[in-house]
């Protein structure tokens, strides 16, 4: 009797505990009776492991949201503040190193964006958006280095207005233009040395009329003709 009563005690306890982790895991993924989403939420791999992790209150995200990768390796970290339309970015290879940070400002890339080396997370650009496209300056680095090489303007994710590229020294390399994403009027090409290799002009996207080829002393090389695209 004795042995019965204990093992009905052992039950209840096993009962209870069982029901006690199954109200906590409840607890997560709730709607309220608005449908809208309140408290922890959490999405799993097929493997069982965390998509992601975040809050919600009234249907907004707040606080910090994690993603993974399915090897559980972190992926990204959403933080987000009083606003929970915005929502600073930090990325992740899955090697752990910082892939990219930057802000989103409902779900889409805003401002100022910088974007690392898979190796080292050295600095290899800077991209300015808005509504995910990019708009303003692209900068391109050198890796491990604060010097450009390349330097674009975009307006709502066109090309539009002056490109460079530029020498590891910072001496330019190309100097042109684009107008709606193609390349249109004088462009310039240089020697290491800063002195003018070639000098020519574009029509919508194409070489045309003549084009100058220097020798590093600066001498005329040979000239080219082209008839939108075709040499002559």
């Amino acid at each position: 009797m004795k042995k019965f009563a204990r093992f009905m005690m052992i039950s209840a306890i096993a009962l209870i505990a069982a029901n006690t982790c199954f109200s906590q895991s409840g607890e997560m993924n709730q709607l309220d009776d608005k449908g809208r989403k309140q408290g922890a939420w959490q999405a799993k791999f097929p493997n069982g492991k965390t998509k992601y992790e975040g809050q919600f209150r009234d249907d907004k995200p707040f606080g910090v949201f994690k993603y993974y990768y399915m090897s559980g390796a972190i992926k990204a970290i959403n933080s987000f503040g009083n606003n929970s339309r915005i929502a600073l970015n930090k990325s992740y290879f899955e090697n752990g190193i910082l892939m990219a940070e930057g802000k989103y400002i409902d779900q889409k890339k805003d401002s100022i964006w910088r974007f690392y080396s898979d190796v080292d997370s050295v600095l290899l650009s800077e991209e300015s958006y808005t509504a995910d496209l990019r708009d303003g300056l692209v900068k391109n680095y050198y890796p491990g280095t604060e010097q450009l090489s390349e330097l674009i303007h975009y307006v709502k994710g066109i090309k539009e207005g002056e490109w460079v590229k530029y020498f590891e020294d910072g001496t330019i390399l190309l100097s042109g233009t684009y107008l709606h994403d193609v390349l249109v009027g004088d462009i310039i090409f240089n020697y290491p040395d800063g002195k003018l290799n070639i000098k020519g002009q574009y029509v919508n996207g194409y070489k045309d009329g003549k084009w100058l080829v220097y020798n590093p002393d600066g001498s005329l090389d040979h000239e080219e003709f082209y008839d939108m695209g075709a040499l002559r």
